[in-house]
């Protein structure tokens, strides 16, 4: 689910804005042994509530239903897909609405990946909690977003699923957002905070809260390979 700028009627945004085409990478797709992505766009943006605000969580959105609809429809067009390996993701804007998939369909998604979560902790309530501590949820953040800001969003929420009792929970939690090409330099260069979602699009996350390396199977793991394996 693509970030609040990537909205319109141009489908490629949803895309190449801010390179989520390499989920159909060779690499990526190597994971997977193959996966079907899908990747769609709003008019608006995901978080636009009936009066044309922003809901934070607070009030229903009005892309949801048929959104679902649209995944549904895509599974059922797709004989090949495994229904038990259907994955969700999405950044800021569209992190928002992969939160708002499990709290609603918390038995659909066999995982989900979440950058730059925008959905606030305190509309999610310990029902709803209880209801998606299975899920296996890998969420990106950094600590510097002033737009998403994690003490609101993120860092409250994995910290009641942990306590919650959930066994299958990771967050990957940066201090800054740096240039991971070292076209413009490297570890010494910082993109805005908010944009933690290059670390999931170039799948480069690889540690827990705890800063120590997320493992699987007695080693280390990045984000995509982690996900591919539940």
């Amino acid at each position: 689910m693509h970030g609040g700028g990537e909205g319109g009627t141009d489908p490629a945004m949803a895309l190449i804005a801010n390179k989520a085409l390499n989920y159909a990478s060779d690499e990526i797709q190597s994971l997977f042994g193959g996966a079907f992505v899908l990747a769609p766009q709003t008019p608006t943006f995901w978080m636009q509530s009936e009066s044309g605000d922003y809901t934070r969580g607070d009030k229903d959105d009005i892309y949801n239903e048929a959104l679902m609809g649209l995944i549904k429809k895509y599974v059922a067009d797709h004989p090949d897909i495994d229904t038990d390996r259907i994955y969700i993701g999405g950044c800021s804007n569209g992190g928002y609405m992969s939160l708002k998939f499990l709290l609603e369909h918390p038995d659909y998604f066999g995982a989900a990946y979440i950058s730059a979560l925008a959905y606030q902790n305190q509309y999610i309530t310990d029902d709803q909690v209880e209801k998606i501590k299975h899920i296996p949820i890998w969420f990106i953040h950094a600590a510097d977003d002033t737009t998403t800001v994690p003490e609101e969003t993120v860092v409250p929420l994995y910290k009641r699923l942990i306590n919650a009792g959930a066994e299958n929970v990771h967050f990957s939690f940066y201090d800054h957002v740096t240039d991971l090409t070292g076209f413009f330099g490297g570890d010494d260069y910082r993109y805005n905070g908010h944009w933690s979602w290059i670390y999931s699009h170039a799948n480069e996350a690889d540690f827990d809260f705890d800063g120590k390396p997320v493992i699987l199977n007695g080693k280390p793991v990045r984000l995509m390979y982690w996900m591919a394996n539940q």
